[in-house]
């Protein structure tokens, strides 16, 4: 398994078929924190809109791909982001990613609305000690080999993403800084 095969390439051609972007209204970003819960729900819905038997018929495509490796490379959330967001919301997902045999996981760390660079520092603290402290789960992707290692041990692989520049403030030096906090023993 020297290849990374993306199943979220095809269920994205499967969910375009039957939903396009303009018949997906987007409701605003909510400001007060009680209506969070509901937006994030919300967020999933839109994220995956098919119904139980449009996805019932995902078998076969399955069965084609058994083997290789199922990866989620846009999720949008980390405990702290958005704003809200726990990590007990955070487990459910990686449950739901568990139950569909995903291999790995993108877990967006800043999109550049954090107060400073700070939060993302300490947001990757945060879920390297969850990762680690949770290791039964979780396998921290660092190379292409962790995903076939994450797939072997029956893990998820959580791998972070930026989708903003704005995470490094005004300092280059910022980069090192965050491959240290990623990529140290």
């Amino acid at each position: 398994m020297n290849r990374i095969y993306t199943f979220v390439a095809i269920a994205l051609v499967v969910v375009f078929t039957s939903v396009t972007a303009a018949e997906i209204e987007m409701k605003p970003h909510p400001t007060d924190e009680k209506d969070f819960p509901e937006y994030i729900q919300y967020l999933v819905d839109v994220s995956f809109p098919r119904t139980a038997e449009e996805r019932a018929l995902d078998a076969e495509v399955q069965a084609r791909y058994q083997d290789a490796h199922n990866i989620d490379s846009i999720f949008i959330a980390a405990p702290g982001f958005p704003a809200g967001f726990t990590f007990e919301q955070y487990e459910e997902f990686m449950d739901h990613m568990r139950r569909n045999n995903f291999t790995a996981v993108s877990t967006t760390l800043s999109n550049g609305s954090d107060k400073s660079v700070q939060e993302a520092f300490d947001r990757i603290k945060e879920l390297n000690k969850y990762i680690k402290d949770n290791s039964d789960k979780y396998l921290q992707i660092k190379s292409l080999a962790d995903f076939d290692k994450a797939k072997e041990q029956g893990k998820i692989g959580v791998y972070y993403n930026f989708q903003s520049m704005n995470s490094l403030g005004e300092d280059v030096g910022n980069i090192e800084k965050y491959y240290k906090l990623v990529f140290a023993p």
